[in-house]
């Protein structure tokens, strides 16, 4: 599965917020690393960014072919990513709290469980339904 870079960013950031700050930590070394590996991991995939689908289309690229090409850009571009922030923020980084047990609890809904399966199954049926 693939995701636009923005809707990574836009699901991910509450998350990450959540945990760190049930962490203690600072977030801004970390929301900054989503947003740049995000971004720069978007350029390996023909859908990562609306860029990258006008630049197959009128390149006559094909999602491998694509792939093939832009993977050692993303890869430079994570390293940088990985790199700065490292150099920016590597000591309070690795001086960072250990994950305690009570952490990792999660808790699950019942109610929007049991909603989500139930819609996602209506979607299911109605593009099959669709397609024939």
């Amino acid at each position: 599965m693939v995701l636009v870079n923005d809707i990574v960013v836009f699901a991910f950031t509450p998350l990450l917020c959540l945990a760190l700050r049930e962490r203690g930590l600072n977030p801004r070394p970390y929301l900054l690393a989503l947003a740049g590996s995000a971004n720069a991991g978007s350029t390996a995939s023909l859908s990562g960014n609306p860029q990258n689908i006008v630049i197959g289309k009128l390149a006559n690229l094909d999602f491998f072919n694509h792939v093939l090409i832009a993977a050692v850009p993303a890869f430079a571009g994570l390293g940088f990513v990985f790199a700065v922030t490292t150099l920016a923020w590597g000591k309070p980084l690795r001086n960072s709290v250990p994950i305690s047990q009570d952490m990792l609890h999660v808790g699950i809904h019942p109610w929007l469980t049991t909603k989500s399966f139930y819609r996602d199954h209506r979607v299911d049926r109605a593009d099959g339904a669709a397609q024939r």
